[in-house]
């Protein structure tokens, strides 16, 4: 009797061993937190146990950065009596030669005045018309 007495005793002593050790980190010194950025219990000795979990919290997704829209400068259009001066200072050179000379009066305007390309053409061909 007194075997059977020891035996038990050695077995409910082993068995609750085994219990306490098959629980989460029960290798791994007990639990010792949870680990919210994996959903998993976070063991003493620094490792996490995977078997058992705990309340996981997504990480907050990066705010879309503010994009500043570029800042655009008007720049006021010359006038047309501005346009219609450098026109005029150069008319007789034109009928003189006309080939290419409106292109070419018409780039040279817009670079000197800052003026726009149809505003300007519009302008030189008005006031320049064919030579026959």
């Amino acid at each position: 009797m007194k075997k059977i007495i020891i035996y038990l005793a050695l077995f409910l002593s082993f068995s609750g061993v085994a219990q306490a050790r098959s629980g989460c980190c029960s290798w791994h010194d007990g639990v010792c937190g949870c680990d919210t950025s994996t959903g998993e219990q976070r063991c003493c000795d620094g490792t996490n146990s995977p078997s058992c979990t705990c309340q996981y919290i997504p990480p907050e997704s990066p705010k879309p950065q503010k994009v500043n829209k570029p800042v655009i400068i008007k720049v006021p259009s010359p006038s047309v009596e501005n346009i219609r001066k450098e026109i005029n200072a150069v008319q007789l050179k034109y009928f003189r030669n006309p080939n290419g000379f409106r292109e070419r009066l018409i780039k040279q305007i817009c670079d000197y005045l800052g003026a726009g390309v149809e505003e300007v053409a519009t302008q030189v061909y008005t006031m320049l018309p064919d030579v026959k």
